[in-house]
């Protein structure tokens, strides 16, 4: 474009003013007189028709809708018939033409795009991104799934794409299996989608095992997660995942005959077979380790041992407790409980300070015991291990000590604060009549079967004040906030005998 600072645009060939030029070419403008002048109507060499060629112009004449037939893309190489923009003498396609743009900001999410769009649609005059001018029109359809443009909007805020608006509702089958699918289009089920593409994927991995066993257990566990999880729209990352456990056995077994339980164990951690549990599962079903469970728990307390003995290694009481440990394994305690007396002994020592070289205060043990009751029969244990291998005068201490009797009345109150906290929010039709028993029975100090056999053989007795009489003396009154539940109970009876 030829631009002067005083006059303003100017025509190339003769230098006159002009508002708009009648041709641009080679970036130079062209008013109309020059125009018929420069350029001469000749025909077109590949078509026949009309062209006007420059009358400098090399080569022969091509008119521009010849030009466009044969037109590529700048960037991409795709035919362009239509230019989105045009770079030099190259045309470039649309879906290029963002990328020959300088980059902007979005004045929706602030973000820098090269694809930037004003949406007339919503009143918008200030460019924002794809993302920001979807959103403006967009949604996941409630019905498909999908995300469309939205065509209808309920009371509720339930909106819908133009083929699920209720009333015209419209179905498609999926181009893999047939079965139908909500919405319109060709889009395939779950199911079709994650066989393809987890197919896919496997046959990448497979391409990475050496071991033609391992690919064989590979496949295998692909085929039985598509059979029991085709419809998980987590299926791709759950089977990507355990692609890590077979992996593993590939780097690690030689052939399939070297795995067993303790061998799987022994090479593959406890916690990674864990982290990839579905796939671990599968492989022990398949090469029928029955003892594969005994085995890791087996393992999982062994580590669980070895890491209290790790935290007790510097203590004064680290010593003791290793022989302890020991010991425990001489007399064929499992493993399971071993974990458990170790970790009550070494609770029990490091809070009485104890260093192994002489035995504890009788004091130091019921006062462990009150702050854990629950230790006791694993301190037991700890105690005759003192007695017999230490020779210490020690001895467990009286219950009646360290864990004093807690009368009925206070436990019957305790339960029933339990109780009547649960159905506190409950209608009183929906209570079970063992629930209603278990508050009464509570509340008057008389058993649940006691009750339900007084309502089934002498029923419940109304009085003229209102109250109700349970059984002889024990009356709930209507002041009394176990009313509800006596009137629950009336009508039970009743339901039964008729009322009295």
């Amino acid at each position: 474009m030829s631009i002067d600072p005083k006059f303003g645009r100017f025509c190339d060939e003769c230098g006159r003013t002009i508002t708009v030029a009648v041709r641009v070419y080679q970036r130079k403008d062209y008013c109309r007189t020059c125009y018929q002048r420069t350029f001469l109507p000749v025909p077109c060499s590949q078509c026949g028709n009309s062209t006007r060629p420059h009358r400098h112009a090399a080569g022969d004449p091509v008119c521009d809708p010849c030009v466009r037939s044969k037109r590529t893309c700048l960037r991409c190489g795709k035919l362009t018939l239509i230019a989105g923009k045009l770079v030099g003498r190259s045309a470039v396609c649309a879906s290029c033409a963002p990328r020959f743009s300088d980059k902007q900001t979005c004045g929706g999410c602030g973000r820098v795009s090269l694809r930037l769009t004003r949406p007339l649609f919503a009143g918008l005059l200030e460019p924002v991104c794809d993302s920001c001018r979807n959103k403006l029109n967009h949604a996941t359809c409630s019905r498909c799934k999908r995300y469309r443009p939205v065509a209808s909007t309920s009371v509720d805020g339930t909106r819908c794409c133009k083929d699920c608006v209720p009333g015209h509702e419209t179905m498609h089958e999926c181009p893999g299996c047939g079965c139908l699918l909500n919405g319109g289009g060709s889009g395939h089920c779950r199911s079709c989608i994650n066989r393809r593409v987890v197919e896919k994927d496997a046959a990448l991995v497979a391409a990475e095992l050496e071991a033609p066993w391992c690919r064989d257990l590979w496949h295998g566990f692909v085929l039985a997660s598509l059979s029991t999880d085709a419809n998980s729209p987590r299926l791709r990352a759950q089977v990507n995942r355990s692609s890590e456990l077979f992996r593993a056995l590939d780097q690690r077994f030689v052939s399939m005959d070297e795995i067993n339980s303790r061998s799987l164990l022994q090479r593959l951690d406890s916690q990674f077979l864990r982290l990839h549990l579905k796939a671990s599962r599968y492989v022990v079903d398949k090469l029928k380790l029955h003892d594969f469970t005994l085995e890791r728990a087996d393992q999982v307390e062994a580590q669980r041992s070895s890491k209290i003995l790790a935290e007790s290694a510097d203590k004064p009481h680290g010593q003791m407790i290793r022989a302890y440990a020991q010991w425990l394994i001489e007399i064929g305690i499992a493993a399971r409980t071993a974990r458990l007396y170790l970790r009550a002994a070494e609770s029990f020592c490091r809070e009485a300070m104890l260093n192994g070289s002489k035995p504890w205060q009788s004091s130091s043990l019921v006062n462990h015991l009150k702050k854990t009751p629950g230790n006791a029969a694993n301190i037991a244990r700890f105690v005759r291990y003192c007695r017999e291998q230490l020779g210490w005068n020690v001895e467990m201490p009286n219950k009646a000590i360290w864990c004093p009797k807690t009368s009925r009345n206070s436990r019957d109150i305790r339960d029933l604060r339990a109780v009547l906290k649960t159905l506190e929010n409950r209608p009183d039709e929906s209570m079970t009549t063992k629930e209603l028993a278990r508050v009464l029975s509570l509340a008057l100090g008389i058993s649940a079967a006691q009750l339900m056999r007084s309502r089934l053989e002498n029923g419940v007795l109304r009085r003229p004040d209102g109250s109700i009489e349970i059984e002889q003396d024990a009356v709930i009154e209507p002041s009394n906030p176990l009313y509800r539940f006596a009137q629950q109970w009336a009508v039970r009876a009743e339901a039964y005998s008729g009322p009295r």
